[in-house]
């Protein structure tokens, strides 16, 4: 008996998680003056298969993630992880063997292009 629930137990505990970090390619500062910036929307999903033990962390890059947008100098950086109901429903309908988590990060930026009048 025992075994069984300990075997319940391990396929019905979520271990996933999400790191956020900077590489330090791009400057990080807050707060960010200039008429130059922007307020700039960056969104992302990564998915989480097996109750979330596959893979265990998904490394999120700051700096990847804002360098796709042709930004390279964020301030007033807000990071923000959540589900949509969508997603809620899919894990909930798969039995967690699929497990998508969304982010979103807010930021005041310039654009490299722009970076020439600092």
């Amino acid at each position: 008996m025992t075994k069984y629930l300990l075997c319940f137990l391990f396929l019905f505990t979520s271990c996933s998680s999400l790191r956020f970090q900077a590489r330090e390619n791009t400057a990080i500062t807050n707060p960010l003056s200039g008429s130059e910036s922007e307020k700039v929307v960056v969104k992302g999903q990564v998915v989480f298969y097996a109750w979330g033990h596959y893979p265990p962390e998904h490394i999120i890059n700051i700096d990847d993630e804002f360098k796709k947008k042709g930004f390279s100098f964020v301030g007033k950086l807000y990071i923000e992880e959540y589900q949509t109901f969508f997603n809620r429903l899919l894990t909930i309908l798969s039995f967690g063997m699929y497990n998508a988590k969304n982010f979103r990060f807010t930021a005041h930026a310039i654009k490299e292009s722009n970076l020439h009048d600092f």
